[in-house]
């Protein structure tokens, strides 16, 4: 090998080993962070992982269903517009027959209604 190559491969060499060792302290995004809900942080990093959270709307944290089954049927009977209805375990009973009733009756008034229930939780 010539002078040249030794060099340029000397250089190839050390930026690999300059982007490596930069790349290991950044933390995967795959691992969210350990944050509590009344973390100041809470709301950025749930935007920053979701988009979820953008400027003008408001994020409300539900923890179970006596707190989001209420929020959730409050949301679909106020709707004028549109509704997008997203779950991942939906099973019979008193709740699903009453979310599935207020998503048909705002259908009948007219609001374009979406709904994605997804095959493998909801038998």
């Amino acid at each position: 090998m010539t002078r040249r190559q030794n060099v340029v491969l000397l250089i190839g060499v050390f930026l690999l080993g300059l982007a490596h060792a930069s790349c290991a302290r950044v933390q995967s995004h795959y691992q969210l962070p350990q944050l509590a809900a009344a973390d100041p942080s809470f709301l950025l990093t749930l935007e920053a992982y979701t988009s979820a959270a953008h400027a003008g709307n408001s994020v409300d944290v539900l923890l179970n269903g006596d707190q989001i089954f209420p929020a959730a049927l409050e949301a679909i009977r106020s709707a004028r517009k549109t509704i997008t209805y997203a779950q991942y375990f939906y099973e019979e009973g008193p709740i699903g027959v009453e979310v599935a009733e207020a998503l048909a009756e705002r259908c009948r008034a007219g609001v374009q209604t979406h709904i994605l229930l997804d095959g493998f939780g909801t038998p």
